[in-house]
Formats: structure tokens, C-alpha cells, sequence
């Protein structure tokens, strides 16, 4: 703070040399107590090669009878109250429903730079750079979400040739359970009664399917869904806390890759045996910070191959990391790399 810019500085307070630098960040709200303006502290630019001050500008204009908000950011230069605004970059529209779905999220060039971004300012369609909108069902769930590559000059245009459509489906209590890309890919997954997904299949016909077996049992001789990926939980005994235990990747209708889970009292993950002879185990601190990590060959009874310990200061932030040299043949732990990291005032790594 520079002491001489204010009058009730606490006794005693004192500008260090070289302090004091009096950054101000002036800020513009609406009736309503909305950011319409930011205006951050001077500093320097290169503007067609000549070295400019400049106050970084952002704005936002709430439409509100419309539903919606545009954003969008420039500089300023000159002096307040007169200061000269530039508009650089696109604008971000967002259009919504009233119940405060996104219908639409549009990035889309003004006319011209000159001024800061103003509630008259118009954006046609032939002015979108980028444009996704999104479908939803009579009830407010997402149906479907369109990304336009080719945007079309008006009017919505068709999928293929002006957008890519990706369709969701629901099951009956409300989850979202089904996808089907634009490439026609159908991704469906299976709940349990808690919520959690047991089951994935991938296919691109799901002709007869069900919530719980979207092959539809075999009925139907055109789907082609096929399981990818399971999921089992507190080892599949009931009244646990939903901790995924097991994940079984389906390679082939007799391979599969299995990796398990082990959780501690607090319910963090503190080992993974995983496929390829993989083991790994976690260590944390009173504050659930993982402090070590350690890799072993194939069990937790195997050699030790791999150990990096991470530490933190009181702030909670990461000052040091340490990697050990491992002999994977005998698990002896040998030197060691140490990282050191340091921090600012501020909390800037410097």
C-alpha cells in the first residue's frame, strides 16, 4: 500500500522501497448489483509494435426479458472518465429458458472493435464463429446437443452437414443412462438402487433393450450391444459406503482385465492391483493429503519398484517432492531426486 495516497493508514505503516505501486481495479454494477464492467490496473501491451498502456476491460450485458447474457473483453486506454474502449476478441452468448436451461452458447464477432461491448449491439447469425445448442424434453432433462461445424447463413440446418448431434437417454429414475454419439455409437449403463453404475455396453443398435440388460436378453437379433466395462462395490456386500471395489474391463466374451481397490476407515483409496503386474499404494496425512506413493511388483508382497514421497508446508501447499532410486530386483531404496519448490508473499511460485 502506498502510504501517501491514503489518510488512515494504521500508525507505524510504511511504504517498503519500490512498494506501494497503487494498483486499482474499478468495477461497474447494475441496478440489480451486477458486474457489468471491470476495468484491472494499468499495464503495458504491444499494439501494432508500439508499447501501450492499457487497462484490460471485461464486460457483461444482461439481457434479461431475452434470457440472455453476453460477455466479452477489450482494454482501454486514454484517461477516466474519457477513456477510448477496444472490443477485442469474439463475444460469448449464452441464451437460456426460464427455467435456466442453456439453450444455446454462441461465440459470434461484433461489426466493429471501436467501443465497449453495449446492450444495442446486435449479433446476426452470419456473425456466429461458434454455435452448440441444446434440446431438452417437455419436463427440462437434456435430449440432445448440437455442435455446428458449418454454420448456416439462418434457420437451424441439418445434421451431417451443419452440425453433429449427440442424443441422451433416461432411465425410469431419471438417470441419465444412454448416449448415442454422432456416429451413431450407443453408450448405455446400467444402476444399481443406490445410483452407481455397474455395467457399460457400447454397440450401435440397442433394438429391444432394457434398463438392466440393454442386449435385451438375445430378443432381438439386431442389437449388438456387448458389455465393456463392470463395476462391483464394498466387495459386493450390502450396507457399505459405495466405494468402487472392482472394475472389470470385458477384453472378449472370455478375457477380462480385473483391477481391485482397498480402502482405508476414512474411505480413501490406499491400494490398486491392477493389471501387467501393477500395485500401488497411497499414504496420506491427517489432512487426507497423499504423502507417499509407492509401487510394487505385481502384490504388495512383491519388491518394492517405485517411491516418491510429497511434502507440504503449513499453508498446504506442496515445497517438496522426493523420488527414490529403487533396485526392482531386491526393493532397495538408494538416493534420492528432491524437487524444491518456493513461494512468494503472494503465494506465487517463484
Amino acid at each position: 500500500m502506498d502510504t501517501s495516497q491514503v489518510g488512515d493508514a494504521p500508525a507505524g505503516w510504511t511504504t517498503p522501497a519500490g512498494g506501494g505501486l497503487r494498483l486499482i481495479t474499478d468495477d461497474q454494477h447494475d441496478a440489480h448489483g451486477r458486474l457489468i464492467q471491470e476495468l484491472v490496473p494499468w499495464h503495458t501491451i504491444d499494439i501494432n509494435g508500439v508499447a501501450t498502456p492499457v487497462r484490460t476491460a471485461r464486460w457483461t450485458v444482461y439481457h434479461d426479458a431475452a434470457h440472455e447474457v453476453w460477455t466479452a473483453q477489450g482494454y482501454a486506454t486514454g484517461s477516466a472518465p474519457n477513456y477510448t474502449f477496444t472490443l477485442a476478441g469474439p463475444v460469448s452468448i449464452t441464451r437460456s429458458d426460464h427455467n435456466g436451461n442453456v439453450l444455446e452458447q454462441i461465440r459470434a464477432v461484433r461489426a466493429g472493435t471501436a467501443g465497449k461491448l453495449q446492450p444495442t449491439d446486435s449479433f446476426p447469425q452470419s456473425s456466429y464463429v461458434r454455435w452448440t445448442t441444446y434440446q431438452y424434453t417437455d419436463c427440462c432433462r437434456l435430449s440432445s446437443t448440437r455442435v455446428y461445424h458449418t454454420i448456416p447463413a439462418s434457420g437451424e440446418g441439418t445434421a451431417g452437414t451443419h452440425y453433429d448431434q449427440t442424443d441422451f437417454g433416461y432411465d425410469s429414475t431419471k438417470q441419465r443412462n444412454r448416449s448415442v454419439s454422432p456416429g451413431g455409437t450407443i453408450t448405455f449403463q446400467v444402476f444399481d438402487v443406490h445410483g452407481h453404475v455397474i455395467a457399460t455396453y457400447v454397440g450401435t443398435d440397442d433394438s429391444g433393450a432394457t434398463e438392466t440388460d440393454p442386449t435385451g436378453g438375445g430378443a432381438d437379433p439386431n442389437n449388438n450391444m456387448v458389455l465393456v466395462t463392470s463395476y462391483q462395490y464394498d466387495n459386493g456386500q450390502a450396507g457399505g459406503d459405495g466405494n468402487l471395489t472392482e472394475q472389470t474391463q470385458h477384453v472378449s466374451d472370455s478375457e477380462t482385465r480385473v483391477t481391485a481397490f482397498v480402502y482405508d476407515w476414512r474411505n480413501r483409496r490406499t491400494a490398486t492391483d491392477g493389471e501387467i503386474d501393477f500395485y500401488e499404494q497411497l499414504t496420506y496425512d491427517n489432512l487426507n493429503r497423499v504423502i507417499q506413493t509407492e509401487r510394487y511388483d505385481t502384490t504388495a508382497q512383491g519388491n518394492l519398484i517405485a517411491r516418491s514421497d510429497t511434502l507440504y508446508d503449513d499453508r498446504g501447499r506442496v515445497y517438496q517432492t522426493i523420488r527414490y532410486a529403487v533396485d526392482p530386483a531386491t526393493g532397495d531404496v538408494g538416493n534420492a531426486l528432491v524437487d524444491n519448490t518456493w513461494y512468494d508473499a503472494a503465494g506465487n511460485i517463484v
